[in-house]
């Protein structure tokens, strides 16, 4: 259910709407040594859960059954994994964009 964002959305229209055609645009930012994806903007459904964010962002990354990943909303607090991605966007977006935080390490909340 990912996608990548359109131009427009990818340089930051003027709409600051958090959900846009049933989509909420999500950019991932790396913490520490967390591998850096080389595209951090995505499109999901938001009528995913955020578990669909963690096991797309674990894809990205290569990262093995035994490595850990940490994704944080706004560098303040790890969502519940059964969280709705469109309650979170609604509430937590900066710009109409949700902003995630990720590492391999524990980080915040």
């Amino acid at each position: 259910s990912f996608s990548r964002p359109t131009m427009a959305a990818a340089a930051g229209t003027p709409t600051r709407e958090p959900i846009r055609d049933g989509k909420v645009v999500v950019s991932f930012h790396h913490v520490g040594a967390a591998p850096i994806l080389k595209q951090s903007k995505f499109k999901i459904s938001s009528t995913e859960r955020f578990q669909a964010i963690i096991d797309f962002l674990r894809k990205q990354l290569g990262l093995r059954a035994d490595e850990s990943v940490f994704v944080y909303c706004n560098s303040a607090f790890a969502p519940s994994p059964e969280e709705r991605v469109s309650d979170l966007a609604r509430a937590f977006h900066v710009d109409g964009t949700l902003v995630l935080n990720y590492c391999t390490t524990p980080a915040w909340g």
